[in-house]
This record gives C-alpha cells, sequence and structure tokens, in this order.
C-alpha cells in the first residue's frame, strides 16, 4: 500500500480508474518483502545468539540493549532502502508506461472497492503461509460464486 500511496502522489492521481495498475505492478514487492524479512532475519542470527549467552550469564551489561537497538536500526534501513528501491522501480515502470502509451494507463469500471480487495490480496501474500492462500482461494471462489448467482 505505501507504494501506491507514494505512486498516487508523485504523479497526482486520485481517481481508482488511474490506480489499478500501479496496484496490480505493485502485488509482487509483497512476496519479495517476504523475501527480505526472511533474510534479515538470517543476519540477526548472530545477535540472537549473544542474546541467548548474555541472558544465560545474567550480567548486568547493556549488550542485550545494545543488539536489539542495533536490531532495529537494521530493520528500519533494511526497509526504507527496499521500499525507496521499489517506489523507483514502480514510478520508472508506470513512466515508461505512461510514454509508451501517451497517458497514465487507466482500467475502466474499477471502483475503491475493488482496489481495497486487490491491496488486500498483496497483505495475504506476504503473510508467508501457504494455508492462507489456500483459504484466500477458498473465500474468493465462494464470494464469486455467491455473487454469480
Amino acid at each position: 500500500m505505501l507504494l501506491v500511496l507514494g505512486v498516487s502522489r508523485y504523479f497526482g492521481i486520485d481517481q481508482a480508474a488511474l490506480l489499478a495498475v500501479p496496484i496490480m505492478i505493485s502485488l509482487p514487492a509483497a512476496l519479495l518483502s517476504a523475501k527480505v524479512e526472511y533474510w534479515q532475519r538470517r543476519m540477526q542470527a548472530s545477535g540472537y545468539n549473544r542474546i541467548i549467552r548474555w541472558g544465560r550469564k545474567g550480567e548486568e551489561s547493556d549488550g542485550a540493549g545494545r543488539v536489539i537497538l542495533l536490531s532495529l536500526f537494521q530493520i528500519l534501513a533494511l526497509h526504507v532502502v527496499f521500499l525507496c528501491a521499489c517506489l523507483l522501480v514502480l514510478i520508472g515502470t508506470i513512466s515508461g508506461m505512461s510514454w509508451y502509451l501517451g497517458h497514465l494507463p487507466a482500467v475502466n469500471g474499477i471502483s475503491w472497492f475493488h482496489l481495497w480487495f486487490v491491496a488486500g490480496i498483496g497483505g495475504i501474500m506476504s503473510l508467508r503461509v501457504r494455508r492462507s492462500y489456500a483459504l484466500f482461494l477458498a473465500i474468493l471462489a465462494c464470494v464469486t460464486l455467491l455473487l454469480s448467482l
């Protein structure tokens, strides 16, 4: 969602039809962010081990606090860099598409409800739990069947 908000601000978009393409293009970033979080957790394994050693020794030093502070800084820096990189790619992609088409790409017939639904898909994709994907597809199938009656 932050990517789409940044794009809407950059291009001055306030119509649902114009935001449909940026939302669809930004969906893979949800999956990629799960990978970035996994890499970040692997990088912090040594800090976790230091906290465990600190807890077992029972020392009164601020070693654990320092590890936690570095961890928070690392998370912030990694996510800010990731957001900026994704935002640059998304803005570049949409700029290229609008240059090629001569206008911002739009999808007619899209309402704000549709966009919120697709944004929810991005949130589910970032969960990294395959059962949540299956549950979402089952709910989507049920809603589609109910709406088609």
